[in-house]
């Protein structure tokens, strides 16, 4: 497996993007820290993005609508929490 720097996978993000596809695998890294690994989509992602495709699936263009019934929350808020540990 090929280890790329930010830099140079940003640099040339389409000729990367071309060797995944084909198969390989990447480890991008952060001043040699592993940051990410980049690995082809597996068949069964393919096939979900296939759905609108081949008219199994629908999708209009927009984001998605929230819950019609949204689900409850216990305890305090987690806006709440960010705020005291940012202070």
């Amino acid at each position: 497996m090929e280890r790329v720097g930010i830099r140079q996978f940003r640099d040339q993000l389409t000729a990367y993007l071309r060797r995944v596809r084909a198969g390989e695998s990447l480890l991008i890294v952060d001043r040699d820290t592993p940051i990410a690994h980049l690995t082809p989509a597996m068949p069964e992602l393919r096939a979900v993005s296939n759905l609108v495709v081949e008219g199994l699936a629908e999708w209009g263009g927009g984001k998605p609508r929230g819950a019609a019934q949204p689900p409850k929350v216990h305890g305090e808020p987690i806006s709440d929490l960010l705020v005291e540990v940012r202070r």
